[in-house]
């Protein structure tokens, strides 16, 4: 299915936003949708999160397929994400593109942490994602023999430093 530009905006491909996403009963217990500790104050933290823009429309859903999280129009509640496991891999469809919002409206760690817990969840890694350790490199590329600079850093999910942290650089060839 095309939608060609400069024409209206196809209805049976997209849904015209505003709306908010909402996990669903499902997607309330998967790590990449745990904006907070408490289901409650998980759902809060999504209905303050400013709303997308519009979405693709998914016209049908494979079989196993398993909705996390839909618009909140309470009649008509649509599909935002869509998970399916295959043997031991992970597929997840994401329907909206303008989550950037969130960060342009003061949401920037709710972003992250989304986006964050979304790969590690892919990746089979969601234990993890509590941990928040970054290493930042001064340059992205260096000449055989150069100086290697970098600062690292770790934080708390909620993201306060962590000041006492302690880390461990190791090389190896």
């Amino acid at each position: 299915e095309r939608q060609n530009f400069g024409e209206a905006v196809r209805a049976d491909l997209q849904l015209p936003g505003p709306f908010r996403m909402v996990p669903t009963q499902a997607g309330g217990t998967q790590s990449l949708l745990q904006l907070a500790a408490g289901s409650d104050a998980n759902l809060a933290a999504w209905r303050a999160l400013p709303p997308l823009e519009g979405a693709n429309r998914f016209s049908a859903l494979a079989e196993g397929a398993l909705v996390l999280a839909t618009t909140d129009n309470a009649g008509d509640p649509q599909p935002l994400i869509v998970s399916r496991d295959f043997d031991r891999g992970r597929v997840l469809a994401v329907a909206f593109d303008s989550s950037w919002r969130w960060r342009m409206r003061g949401f920037d760690a709710a972003h992250k942490r989304f986006w964050r817990r979304t790969i590690l969840w892919l990746a089979h890694k969601e234990d993890q994602a509590g941990e928040n350790v970054w290493l930042r490199l001064a340059q992205r590329s260096f000449s055989p023999g150069a100086q290697l600079e970098f600062e690292v850093g770790a934080q708390t999910s909620e993201g306060a430093p962590i000041a006492n942290a302690v880390f461990a650089a190791v090389v190896t060839g």
